[in-house]
């Protein structure tokens, strides 16, 4: 037994050392915030005695990069947020490659420090047919040797990390509306910036946006946003349509139900601001897809409207030109060509179907390899068909389809892994669809899906297309998890009981 006077003596030592090393942590935490405000600080007016007052802009980009290291799941949302968004700094520098830079480094030093699980490539089993995609697509063009590997393998680059990072980090309820709430925060600066843009005429990016207005006349309209094509911004504007609706109907709050369905004409305006008349198609088909999915009465409706599409395709032997024909000559549709300085719709179809005809000549001539990636346009010309007149208006070629990209420039492997990564989202949306919590996102989801395929059929591949692939099988990924929790409970009922 411990003599009592030793016992108190030992204890004061043990007291004086936790106060001791209490003191010691409690100055290495000032030490560092004091040498973090000296270096924002010194960094700060180095930069204005260098570069001028412009450079202040490093302070907020300083801050921000502080909060992405710093707070959790940060990584995710950023990447979200610059989906859409496609504008230069310097040189080869964007905001889109800085801010994957960045987030990557905010998942590895949050990974050390416990606060999220680790990034993986290679997650079973939705990950495991993409990794395979993006792995054939870098030695494919690597076999080709055509050079300028990272110009032409760059794109594909931002859209597996924007698709990883997604699926990783997207991996519960909570998170998933949080990608939704991003979005739709994000679909309103864009959607300002299209509104500044068609009436006060503002262009704050330069590069293509500038040029683009600068091909237009003084009474043409057609907004880009941050995109890098008003077709990409009226893409982006779908889909946080679907996203504010999908929030107003899982939402629990009267805050919710009331602010997001009053951004959605917001959101409709700045998309009909971009003329984009496959993104017509698009928000025909994603509309249709939600009233099939809603009620028993918008089934209904959507099936008197299909019968509507069907007569009219029936009426003009199937021909779509024929059917765009006939639209243009209302005069709403009209007046869309005449502000926006768009060719004839009838024009646009036969040169996209010219397009595609070119491009399934492309791949009978490279089908293993593909032409090589972002090398169809300088090889499209020689192979379109005979007798070829749309490209009298539009002196470009290029396959106006996502699937027939791929197909073209990246062989059969690479497409047929594209046509089954489509198939193991839409089977992770539909177990989605049986759990009763994800039900509401699953048919946001598989409408946002669905409304994408049909404007980039008629138009190259897109990041948004990377982001919904991504969150229709991190709902998969959900949904089977809360099944495995589901099994364990019937499994053991008492083992979330306290004893």
């Amino acid at each position: 037994m411990v003599p009592p006077r030793l016992a108190i003596t030992a204890r004061k030592q043990t007291t004086g050392m936790t106060s001791l090393t209490s003191a010691i942590f409690a100055t290495a935490r000032v030490t560092r915030a004091t040498l973090l405000s000296i270096g924002i600080g010194a960094v700060s007016g180095l930069s204005v005695a260098a570069l001028g007052l412009k450079s202040v802009v490093l302070v907020p980009l300083l801050a921000i990069c502080a909060a992405m290291l710093m707070i959790p799941y940060s990584g995710l949302y950023s990447v979200v947020a610059t989906t859409p968004v496609n504008v230069e700094l310097v040189g080869p520098i964007t905001v889109s490659r800085l801010v994957l830079l960045l987030c990557f480094c905010s998942i590895l030093v949050q990974t050390f420090r416990h606060q999220i699980p680790p990034f993986r490539l290679m997650i079973w089993p939705e990950g495991v047919v993409p990794m395979a995609f993006f792995t054939w697509l870098a030695f494919a063009t690597i076999a080709i040797g055509k050079g300028g590997f990272i110009d032409r393998f760059g794109p594909f680059i931002i859209h597996a990390s924007i698709f990883f990072v997604v699926l990783n980090y997207a991996d519960s309820i909570k998170r998933l509306r949080g990608v939704l709430v991003v979005l739709v925060a994000f679909g309103v600066l864009e959607a300002g910036l299209a509104l500044a843009e068609a009436f006060l005429g503002f262009q704050p990016f330069g590069g293509w946006h500038a040029q683009l207005a600068g091909l237009q006349g003084e009474d043409e309209v057609r907004v880009t946003g941050t995109s890098a094509h008003p077709i990409a911004l009226a893409g982006f504007l779908q889909l946080v349509i679907v996203a504010a609706s999908t929030l107003a109907m899982t939402g629990t709050s009267r805050l919710s139900n009331l602010v997001f369905p009053l951004l959605v004409p917001l959101f409709l305006a700045a998309w009909w601001l971009t003329f984009s008349r496959s993104s017509w198609i698009g928000m025909g088909l994603m509309i249709l897809a939600g009233m099939l999915l809603i009620s028993k009465f918008t089934r209904i409706l959507a099936v008197i409207g299909s019968l509507v599409l069907l007569a009219l395709l029936v009426t003009h032997d199937f021909s779509l030109p024929g059917v765009a024909e006939t639209l243009q000559n209302l005069a709403a549709v009209s007046k869309v060509e005449t502000t926006a300085g768009l060719s004839t719709g009838s024009d646009s179809l036969r040169w996209r179907f010219e397009n595609w005809a070119a491009a399934w000549s492309i791949f009978k001539e490279f089908p293993l390899l593909g032409v090589g990636l972002d090398l169809s346009e300088s090889t499209s010309f020689s192979h379109l068909p005979l007798g070829a007149v749309a490209h009298e208006y539009m002196a470009t070629a290029v396959p106006h389809n996502m699937f027939l990209v791929v197909l073209a420039e990246a062989g059969i492997v690479s497409f047929v892994l594209f046509i089954l990564i489509w198939v193991v989202a839409l089977r992770s949306l539909i177990a989605a669809g049986r759990v009763q919590d994800l039900r509401g996102y699953a048919i946001g989801v598989f409408t946002i899906l669905v409304g994408l395929t049909g404007t980039y059929f008629f138009n190259p591949m897109s990041r948004e297309i990377w982001l919904v692939l991504a969150m229709s099988m991190a709902l998969g990924r959900i949904a089977r998890a809360q099944n495995r929790q589901h099994d364990q409970t019937d499994t053991n009922p008492n083992s979330g009981v306290r004893r």
